[in-house]
């Protein structure tokens, strides 16, 4: 029998399969919506209105609305923002305020591209910023690592008179996940879905251990946020599903460049583990 560790949203529904091949299939509906927008930061020494990038959503999906965080930039710094949050525990699948998130500020200056080793880098929840520490395996990115997923991120940069404080980084709205598997096919699911800007992938990985990184994965196809993927066995490629024990991962990626070029990428995940 394939078994869920993991608690879900929807019913996971689950029979006997063989190893019989599988393979995913990109095949979601088209989901409408208006394009998505992306802020600009503000330019030179002004201080401009807070820059809101990406659609936030929370657990349910539900608007937020910016703190009133005054974007300081001195032209002088460019900044990109990644963010990765989701559960390494199965049976913490869909519960944002369990969530392990991660945050890596890479720091360059904005005139010659040069990379920032000697910068203060804060970011977190408004209001609850915590020191990034640099990290000295890089060249130039600052890292730290939080519980609890929020829909909005805030960063902060300074470098003696160089600064870039209150930027505001949005992400998707923190999801679960279901799969449903037939001997010849099956349905990965998820919800929240169908945000403005954000696009999907879904993993699966032979790895004993819950999967960070897609690079890891056996097999991985990219989709709109349609909320469902469909696995048909008339594919070829990888074995679907897998022998033993393996993980499904659904991945939700809000990517936002500025328009200065600078990158601004939140991903959520949701990871669960199935057995044969």
């Amino acid at each position: 029998m394939v078994r869920a560790f993991g608690r879900v949203v929807m019913l996971l529904s689950a029979m006997s399969v063989g190893c019989s091949r599988v393979a995913l299939v990109d095949d979601p509906p088209v989901v409408p919506g208006d394009e998505d927008e992306s802020a600009g930061a503000g330019e030179g020494g002004d201080v401009a209105e807070p820059e809101l990038v990406g659609s936030p959503g929370g657990a349910g999906g539900a608007p937020n609305e910016p703190p009133a965080t005054p974007l300081v930039d001195t032209g002088t710094l460019s900044v990109a923002v990644s963010i990765s949050a989701g559960n390494a525990d199965p049976t913490k699948i869909g519960q944002a305020e369990a969530a392990n998130v991660e945050l890596t500020v890479t720091v360059t200056e904005r005139a010659t591209g040069a990379p920032v080793s000697d910068a203060e880098v804060r970011g977190g929840p408004p209001g609850s910023l915590v020191p990034m520490p640099y990290d000295v395996y890089s060249i130039c990115s600052y890292g730290a690592g939080l519980i609890g997923y929020q829909p909005l991120w805030e960063i902060s940069v300074v470098r003696g008179s160089d600064r870039f404080e209150g930027l505001l980084v949005a992400g998707p709205a923190y999801a679960s996940a279901a799969v449903s598997i037939e001997p010849s096919s099956g349905v990965v699911s998820w919800a929240p879905s169908a945000e403005v800007g954000v696009t999907a992938r879904v993993c699966a990985t032979t790895n004993s251990g819950p999967p960070t990184y897609t690079a890891f994965s056996q097999l991985c196809v990219d989709t709109v946020d349609s909320g469902a993927l469909s696995l048909d066995a008339q594919g070829a490629g990888e074995m679907f599903p897998f022998a033993g024990s393996y993980w499904v991962v659904v991945e939700r990626f809000l990517n936002q460049p500025t328009s200065l070029g600078d990158e601004r990428s939140v991903v959520v995940y949701a990871a669960m583990e199935l057995a044969l």
